[in-house]
């Protein structure tokens, strides 16, 4: 199991590493869920960190819907991210009525290529981020993170790195888990356990 920690300065994501992280997600501004850090940030956590740092590709705090200008800018900083040899980035991309943006997610995923993308907490504001997944693994989205329905999906090493294994967090193998201990609802569960099955 990878253990992931979220910072939002190289400091504390050397510190993060010392103390027995597996990998970064790096950040600013985290009070305002976390925004795109800076070059020299990016730079520096590439060059002396010897775990991955996946940096946050967000322009601005609030929704998850972006302007096209918005969109341009995350593209300029996933090229950044990857001239610094970043190995994986963390985004999300929405539509005004809170559905993904599955037409930019597409383009972002395939410039950020072969770094890994992690689907962010804007899976947050879906209904049901289970019924996005067989998109995600379509377009090559390898993780995804939800704080508020409580799940984490991932690229199982079990099954060799198939992007269409999953497991959820409550007492089943995880390829990684974010620092917050999550419990599921019963729901949510039972969701995800029709669907391991369906993928069987």
């Amino acid at each position: 199991m990878i253990k992931e920690v979220c910072v939002e300065s190289f400091s504390e994501a050397l510190a993060a590493e010392k103390r027995g992280a597996d990998r970064i997600e790096l950040c600013d501004n985290l009070y305002l869920g976390g925004t795109t850090p800076s070059y020299g940030t990016i730079k520096m956590a590439m060059e002396k960190l010897t775990i991955p740092a996946f940096p946050i590709i967000r322009p601005r705090g609030g929704n998850f819907h972006y302007s096209k200008e918005e969109i341009e800018i995350m593209k300029e900083d996933i090229k950044v991210c990857k001239s610094l040899g970043a190995k994986g980035v963390v985004l999300g991309v929405l539509t005004t009525d809170n559905k993904v943006d599955f037409e930019t997610l597409k383009e972002l995923v395939d410039l950020a290529s072969p770094m890994e993308v992690t689907f962010h907490k804007a899976v947050d504001e879906l209904e049901n981020p289970v019924e996005v997944i067989d998109r995600f693994v379509e377009i090559g989205v390898k993780n995804g993170k939800s704080t508020k329905h409580n799940l984490q999906i991932g690229v199982c090493g079990e099954h060799g790195g198939d992007p269409k294994s999953i497991e959820f967090f409550e007492g089943q193998k995880l390829d990684y888990v974010s620092c917050s201990p999550f419990r599921v609802p019963t729901a949510i569960l039972a969701a995800a356990q029709s669907y391991l099955k369906l993928k069987k």
